[in-house]
């Protein structure tokens, strides 16, 4: 069971917007001494060590394969925005504070992604950034020219604010928030951090409202299925990304109560 403590002191790190970080002590055979992990939201001074653990952790996707720069300055969009949810696992036995995992996801993904595209300079960095990406890898940005240019330039061009929208709040009817990207690294999975970075989510996304909560995996990622359908997601949906890449799409119900249960992935 998790146990919520207080930032160490040293790190000057307050959590913002959620209750108190989590400690995970546990022991492994590498290790003499109980391993003290920490979950708190992402911060700028994270950004590097996020950007790189996505990278190595997720590689599959578009974004990986623009690289770090690329995904620091996604990862700084997330941050910046207020339907966001961003966690990090630190590390916070040893000197260093390594980040050994992280958690992307939104309360409401339609606000989140509005909200990005309307914080006009941080998007313009992230189309900077994306662009010197795509032309130091021309493979892929003809594989984005083909899949992925028109949509997104459709979805630019009708986030340009009016008097009218700005004026409006966006309240859905049906709020879902959507977990974007979870991962650990090897050493630290196992121990019961991926269930505390999922349940963190549901509980910041029931608090901020939403009613359901999605995500989607792999299709072929089986040790994937397993976990979540542990946590009480289910399966309700079967596709495709861009690319081909077979997926599956899960849901939980955020009015349901999502016990802690112990990790095996």
């Amino acid at each position: 069971m998790a146990e919520t403590v207080p930032d160490p002191p040293d790190r000057g790190k307050e959590p913002v917007g959620w209750h108190l970080p989590v400690r995970l002590p546990f022991s492994t055979p590498d290790h003499a001494e109980s391993v003290v992990l920490l979950i708190r939201q992402l911060s700028p001074e994270d950004l590097p060590e996020s950007a790189r653990a996505h990278r190595e952790l997720l590689p599959q996707g578009l974004f990986p394969a623009l690289g770090d720069r690329f995904l620091r300055q996604w990862h700084a969009c997330v941050l910046g925005e207020s339907h966001a949810i961003a966690l990090v696992v630190e590390d916070v036995s040893g000197p260093d504070h390594r980040i050994v995992g992280f958690l992307l996801g939104a309360t409401d993904q339609s606000a989140h992604i509005n909200g990005i595209l309307m914080h006009r300079r941080a998007l313009g960095k992230l189309i900077g950034v994306g662009v010197l990406a795509l032309i130091r890898r021309p493979k892929i940005a003809i594989r984005f020219a083909r899949t992925r240019a028109g949509p997104w330039t459709r979805r630019l061009l009708r986030s340009v604010p009016t008097p009218r929208a700005t004026a409006q709040e966006h309240v859905p009817a049906n709020r879902t928030a959507v977990l974007s990207a979870v991962a650990l690294y090897p050493e630290v999975r196992g121990t019961g951090t991926g269930t505390a970075l999922v349940e963190r989510f549901l509980v910041e996304s029931r608090a901020a409202g939403a009613e359901t909560a999605t995500l989607v995996t792999k299709r072929t990622a089986e040790a994937a299925a397993r976990f979540y359908e542990r946590l009480g997601w289910h399966a309700v949906q079967e596709g495709a990304t861009r690319d081909g890449a077979p997926l599956r799409v899960y849901r939980i119900p955020l009015n349901e109560t999502v016990h802690h249960r112990k990790e095996s992935t």
